[in-house]
Formats: structure tokens, C-alpha cells, sequence
């Protein structure tokens, strides 16, 4: 595995939050959080920037559900926010 190195001032970069926040938004089905994220996406991306420049973003906790069908299963689920940090970082990587 190759260590790559100077990548943070990318993925905290305005525009891959933006990317990723449509990386997050594809998975999410028109959902009420991506909807919600959506109508403040300006202020959204620039909060969770800010956080991620100063250190200071922590992940909330996941909710969790049981799905039944076809067998039984513990969900987790991620907060929508949560979901475009995990892209940011994800995409932010490969660049």
C-alpha cells in the first residue's frame, strides 16, 4: 500500500464537498435529510468545512432499525451530514 500524503487541503476543498454531497444525495432516494441538506446546501457545506478546518467535526451516532426481509438484519444508518464527510474523505482520496 502506498502512503499518499498532503491530501487534507483537498478533501476539505469547497468543491469536493459539493461533489460529495451529490455522491450522498444518489444513495439517498429523495429522502427528507437529503432534502433538508439540500434547501441550506450552501450553509451546510460551509459549516461542515469549517469544522473539518478547525479539527472540531465529530461524526453523530448512527440510528439503527431491524429489516426483516428476506432474514433479519441490524441497520445502521448514518446522519446525512455524516454521509457527505465519508465521500468528502473517500473522494478527496482517489484525487
Amino acid at each position: 500500500m502506498q502512503r499518499i500524503g498532503n491530501i487534507y487541503d483537498k478533501v476539505v476543498s469547497y468543491e469536493n464537498l459539493y461533489l460529495s454531497f451529490y455522491k450522498a444525495l444518489r444513495g439517498n432516494g429523495g429522502k427528507l435529510s437529503g432534502q433538508q441538506f439540500f434547501f441550506n446546501l450552501e450553509n451546510e457545506l460551509i459549516l461542515l468545512r469549517e469544522e473539518l478546518l478547525e479539527m472540531s467535526y465529530e461524526p453523530s451516532p448512527f440510528s439503527y432499525f431491524k429489516r426483516y426481509v428476506p432474514k433479519e438484519r441490524n441497520i445502521a444508518v448514518a446522519l446525512f451530514r455524516d454521509r457527505v464527510a465519508h465521500h468528502a474523505i473517500r473522494v478527496g482520496c482517489k484525487t
